[in-house]
């Protein structure tokens, strides 16, 4: 309403009216709420909200790792000739040569949008498949006139991202025991992937022992074999520090690059 028809508004400082109009530039959310705004999907094989179809993705082991599903193309928007290119034995075993994925136009979003069939009303709870693995819903804001003109219609939370973001880091690098992000399924995710050869940790011909006890009333009972959760530490004192003033002195791009690589 405020941007077909202007409202007759006081201005409390020069003590007069004027006819306001307004607009939304964009909106600010953590990734969930993202999602949730913009009607994409921000989880599963296709959670980039920037990639959206095209994002690189594949799904770690089952097998004593932690089956979550990562993002592996974060280098493509390194600098052509970045030598982090070539190191795929720091994150996925593979260089890259990509450029950025292809933006997408709000004018194409739009028009994806209007022609989707299915597309399910706000609130209704049997969600159809989403469209090109993407969209689930078409969100209100596209009733705007002007919301495909928009370059950035939505932002995420740079201030609580950069906070997890860093409380993980440090809390691997420090080895704290709330914090790391450093164990057992993390080194069968390394080994998975096939990087860090030296943070493997040996497998086990049988994880789940089944084994009887002895002097056990209950005769017969099967009891499951605890697993060793030890992990070494990732570096020494000596060494984490140095990674912490090396990471401080890395711009954004990087910095972002080898977390999400680790």
């Amino acid at each position: 309403m405020l941007w077909k028809s202007p409202v007759k508004t006081w201005d409390a400082f020069k003590g007069e009216y004027f006819y306001m109009k307004a607009a939304v530039l964009t909106t600010v959310h953590d990734y969930l709420g993202y999602g949730y705004v913009s009607g994409q999907v921000c989880h599963g094989y296709c959670g980039c909200t920037r990639c959206m179809d095209d994002t690189t993705s594949q799904q770690l082991t089952k097998d004593g790792g932690s089956a979550k599903i990562v993002y592996m193309g974060h280098r493509r928007w390194l600098e052509k000739n970045d030598p982090w290119r070539n190191r795929g034995d720091l994150f996925n075993g593979e260089t890259e040569h990509r450029g950025p994925p292809r933006k997408r136009s709000g004018a194409e979003i739009d028009e994806l949008l209007k022609n989707w069939e299915e597309c399910p009303a706000p609130g209704k709870m049997k969600k159809p498949e989403p469209l090109l693995k993407v969209w689930k819903t078409r969100s209100v804001f596209w009733d705007l006139e002007y919301w495909p003109k928009l370059d950035t219609p939505h932002c995420l939370d740079q201030m609580h991202i950069t906070k997890n973001v860093l409380e993980s880091l440090l809390g691997t690098l420090m080895n704290m025991p709330e914090k790391t992000k450093d164990g057992p399924k993390a080194r069968r995710d390394l080994e998975d992937l096939e990087i860090r050869a030296d943070l493997h940790m040996p497998r086990k011909t049988a994880e789940t022992e089944m084994e009887t006890e002895a002097g056990d009333s209950r005769r017969g009972k099967k009891v499951k074999k605890k697993e060793d959760k030890y992990c070494p530490l990732l570096a020494s004192p000596s060494v984490r520090r140095r990674s912490i003033n090396f990471l401080s002195a890395l711009p954004e791009s990087k910095l972002v690059a080898v977390t999400m690589g680790r």
